[in-house]
């Protein structure tokens, strides 16, 4: 019977590499949880959220996710509605002249946001200004309060003749639930 060889390189690979991938995955997972303190109170919203709007006729589903970027620097956020093909992204960041936390967002339909996000008690008011795809402007304002902390409810408004006026609304669930 032949006797195995195994080759003393190709065996220390074999036992470290196991280490290194751990290793490299964990600095991944401490960097995507490491936030700057001007973004922390932003922290509740990390992760996946799964959306079915209110007050629709026809109720879409919208996956939203809000990632750790940049070490810590900046918050990504996407969302998509498969239904209607529309996807979106934003940045939320410290903006250290304004000294406010800001964000700008873009969509696959050419709609362009800027603004400021701010907590005021249990709410977070994102407001701002969008420019459509004819370049003309309007002002916006959308609101977020945690139910409990695996329920998020979304409230959009808009501006008619100088006053907000409640828009739709969207509950979302951490995870979709699961």
């Amino acid at each position: 019977m032949k006797q195995l060889r195994y080759d003393p390189h190709v065996l220390a690979l074999g036992l470290a590499l196991p280490a290194l991938v751990s290793l490299s995955l964990s600095a991944f997972r401490a960097e995507a949880d490491d936030l700057c303190p001007e973004l922390e109170f932003l922290r509740p919203f990390v992760g996946t959220w799964v959306g079915e709007v209110q007050d629709a006729g026809e109720r879409p589903t919208i996956l939203r996710t809000w990632t750790s970027v940049l070490g810590g620097q900046a918050i990504r956020e996407t969302r998509t509605v498969a239904e209607l093909g529309f996807e979106a992204e934003s940045i939320y960041y410290y903006d250290r002249a304004a000294g406010v936390v800001s964000y700008l967002g873009i969509t696959n339909n050419g709609y362009v946001s800027r603004g400021q996000i701010v907590l005021d008690g249990e709410v977070f008011t994102q407001s701002g200004e969008q420019t459509r795809p004819d370049s003309s402007t309007h002002s916006i304002r959308v609101t977020f309060r945690f139910a409990d902390e695996h329920t998020l409810v979304n409230q959009l408004y808009n501006l008619q003749d100088g006053e907000w006026r409640i828009g739709h609304s969207v509950i979302y669930t951490a995870n979709g639930g699961v």
